[in-house]
């Protein structure tokens, strides 16, 4: 006899493919852990940022002038209002101590082209406190201007001395010049070129500003 074949019904096979379809797309869709791999980390590219910190620290003339003007503006403006703010502390003390020696009837005397005053005893801690405050604020009237001076020349010293640097580098040439040497035994101290480089520029600024000095 004719072996019988076994058939599916119509209906039967569009469902079943419709089923094995739907889970290979779920599949695909979630794969498993063991599959999944994070995307690759793209190393940041650093030769934007190491142009501009190149451009930044070019040496140049223009910035340093800009940034010494820009140190004298400011203490010229800072200078003022100490002065002005000393002096109103300075008025204070005198008046707080004429109003003590009126009130205490403190007498005044010259002896030996010095005044001297005549005070009880109980009174003079308070006179004592009084005219330690009037003398700082006389010496603060009289100390902040060279304060402000010895900024000054201290300023334009590390400005000279930056201007001499931003030589250096555009015209290595004048380095050379300087007949600046160093010894074995001090190139073995350095870790690198450029330290070594850095001596050099340091004891020719040296030079440099003990020429000028003389």
């Amino acid at each position: 006899m004719p072996k019988k074949t076994a058939s599916k019904t119509p209906e039967a096979v569009p469902a079943a493919k419709k089923t094995a379809a739907r889970k290979a797309s779920l599949k695909k869709a979630t794969p498993s852990r063991a599959t999944v791999k994070k995307p690759a980390r793209q190393p940041a590219t650093k030769k934007g940022a190491r142009g501009k910190s190149a451009r930044a620290q070019a040496p140049s003339f223009e910035r340093e002038i800009n940034s010494f003007v820009l140190d004298i503006e400011s203490l010229s403006k800072a200078l003022d209002p100490t002065m002005s703010a000393m002096v109103e502390s300075l008025n204070k003390s005198s008046d707080a101590m004429s109003s003590f020696i009126e009130k205490k009837r403190v007498r005044r005397a010259k002896e030996d082209g010095s005044e001297v005053f005549r005070i009880k005893p109980a009174d003079l801690p308070q006179f004592e406190r009084r005219m330690k405050a009037m003398t700082s604020a006389s010496l603060a009237v009289k100390n902040i201007p060279e304060l402000f001076l010895c900024s000054l020349v201290h300023k334009y010293d590390a400005y000279l001395g930056r201007l001499l640097r931003v030589a250096f580098a555009v015209r290595p040439g004048i380095l050379s010049a300087s007949q600046k040497n160093l010894t074995y035994s001090d190139l073995a101290k350095f870790s690198s070129l450029s330290d070594a480089r850095e001596s050099l520029i340091a004891k020719a600024l040296q030079g440099f500003v003990w020429a000028g000095m003389g």
